[in-house]
């Protein structure tokens, strides 16, 4: 299950799709530049699955012709994946995707608005709210935890820091040379989910560091 929103907060567009596991609720998020970005990001998400040994079964979605083309059916086809979808206004019919966009929001402009964030990092909130939502227990899952059923194994709490709270990141991979600072004073954003990193935000140039 899935949904993919683009959705206007002030005069700022976020576009970006959310893949969710029916079976352990973990989910997944893809910043988007354009809505037919889909189809590669789908394609990426299906071959990291497949490199893990996972595989999927089927895919539900609304109607949207992003999901029904010609494309993207081919796709599902070739892969033995099974395409479901939602007919047009019964959203009540992928309610599993509808609540759980509706829990990432949320939480989502909770830390935006509380730390005054740019609009424009939205993106660092959303994927915030989606780490952490995937390390908490679910009533929908009897009490237990999306990371846990997915992984089998505990999710690591030890790492966890409050969104944009002061933070000194280790800089000399990106320093022009060696007479410049180790570190400067930045702000916690996201968790990387490639590497056992952070994402800091310098707040006099706003750039985002990697560290």
């Amino acid at each position: 299950m899935m949904n993919v929103v683009s959705c206007p907060l002030i005069v700022y567009i976020m576009t970006y799709v959310v893949f969710i596991d029916d079976c352990t609720r973990f989910s997944w998020m893809f910043p988007l530049k354009h809505k037919f970005d889909f189809f590669d990001t789908f394609v990426n998400y299906d071959i990291i699955l497949r490199l893990n040994s996972q595989q999927i079964k089927f895919f539900q979605c609304d109607y949207g012709t992003k999901f029904r083309n010609i494309k993207v059916r081919s796709h599902l086809h070739s892969c033995g994946i099974v395409l479901r979808l939602v007919y047009l206004y019964n959203p009540s019919q992928n309610g599993i995707a509808e609540c759980k966009h509706r829990h990432i929001i949320e939480t989502s402009l909770t830390f935006m608005f509380h730390a005054h964030m740019l609009v424009s990092l939205w993106d660092e909130a959303f994927s915030t709210a989606i780490f952490l939502i995937n390390r908490l227990s679910s009533s929908s899952l009897n009490g237990k935890i999306s990371y846990e059923l997915l992984f089998g194994k505990q999710p690591d709490y030890s790492m966890l820091y409050t969104f944009r709270c002061p933070c000194f990141p280790y800089l000399r991979d990106y320093s022009p040379h060696k007479l410049s600072p180790k570190s400067i004073s930045c702000v916690f954003l996201s968790y990387s989910t490639l590497y056992k990193r952070f994402h800091c935000l310098d707040r006099k140039t706003h750039r985002v560091y990697i560290s």
